[in-house]
């Protein structure tokens, strides 16, 4: 039986101490321009607050540039338009704009660059898709954190159970002995 608890309790702290949180950097490319895409706040945007994405670049023959670039990016939802403009460079390679989408939902982002001078780069388009929650206005209030906290209750009443049983279990082998 304390084999059995061990064993469980072993199992537990696994999967508590390797799982990870999911990230939304996603990498696109088109020939040789690649980006990737980083959203604050924490990857996990909301809908009704602001939301700033950063886009890093990448050129495998290192001839991209943000300022020689024609560079629009825009948003759209069920392929309506909802927002156009140019990138925000805030390095050579890494832009940061900001949009705030009104409502939760799958919209996507496509950003498209042609080089300011012939042959400095090829043409490219990139889009990515991203999954906008509720924001705390709405009635899906941060569920997540709710679902954490009585996930984390539940293993530790585990936990104390799995340690009781553990006790219990001492107890009737010495009474054995005895």
């Amino acid at each position: 039986m304390k084999r059995v608890i061990i064993s469980f309790l072993a199992v537990i702290s696994i999967c508590i101490t390797t799982s990870q949180p999911v990230f939304a950097h996603v990498l696109k490319t088109d020939g040789t321009i690649g980006a990737i895409l980083h959203i604050q706040p924490d990857d996990n945007p909301k809908s009704g607050a602001p939301t700033t994405y950063e886009l890093a670049f990448k050129d495998t023959n290192y001839q991209f540039s943000i300022q020689n670039c024609n560079c629009t990016v825009t948003i759209r939802q069920n392929d309506k338009t909802l927002d156009t403009g140019p990138l925000i460079a805030s390095s050579a390679h890494v832009s940061k704009n900001r949009y705030t989408f009104q409502n939760p939902g799958v919209y996507t982002l496509n950003v498209s660059g042609q080089p300011t001078q012939p042959n400095d780069f090829a043409p490219f388009s990139l889009t990515y898709t991203i999954r906008v929650e509720a924001g705390r206005g709405s009635k899906n209030l941060d569920s997540f954190p709710l679902t954490l906290a009585i996930g984390m209750a539940l293993m530790i009443g585990l936990i104390m159970l799995a340690a009781y049983a553990m006790d219990l279990g001492e107890k009737e082998d010495n009474h054995k002995k005895e």
